[in-house]
């Protein structure tokens, strides 16, 4: 994945680390031993330049232009 500006902080919940850059959301593992990608998804609304935040089950993250909503139990972690 290239990456060409990153304007957001990763954000740790439920033992995953959700980051954004450009316009993709990657889901990490958490766990020290090894690193993983769980998921990357690319966002329906373009550009991401907020920090991610989690409440509730759901990923809050302001898109250019506008705030979006993503229910993270419907993400596979074999999704890739």
């Amino acid at each position: 994945m290239k990456i060409n500006q990153n304007l957001s902080s990763a954000v740790l919940a439920d033992g995953k680390i959700y980051y954004t850059c450009d316009n993709r959301l990657a889901v990490l593992s958490a766990s020290p031993q090894k690193f993983q990608v769980l998921a990357i998804a690319v966002l329906k609304h373009g550009a991401s330049y907020g920090s991610p935040a989690i409440a509730g089950g759901k990923l809050f993250l302001k898109e250019w232009p506008p705030l979006s909503c993503y229910d993270l139990s419907k993400v596979s972690e074999t999704a890739r």
